[in-house]
């Protein structure tokens, strides 16, 4: 079964990085991503939705 739709920053996804984000800051855990990992994802989303948005291919 598909994910539920929500209306969050890339849906499902972005939910799930997010509060795993904020779990593992809460816990003192470790996140399931770095940093880094995280901040590229959401650099491919901006430009997967400007693409979308254009019709034209975005650089990152």
């Amino acid at each position: 079964m598909p994910p539920a739709p929500r209306p969050v920053y890339a849906e499902q996804w972005g939910f799930e990085y997010v509060t795993d984000f904020v779990r593992a800051v809460r816990e003192g855990g470790k996140p399931v991503v770095s940093i880094d990992d995280a901040h590229h994802i959401l650099q491919i989303f901006d430009a997967a939705y400007e693409s979308s948005r254009t019709g034209r291919r975005i650089e990152i």
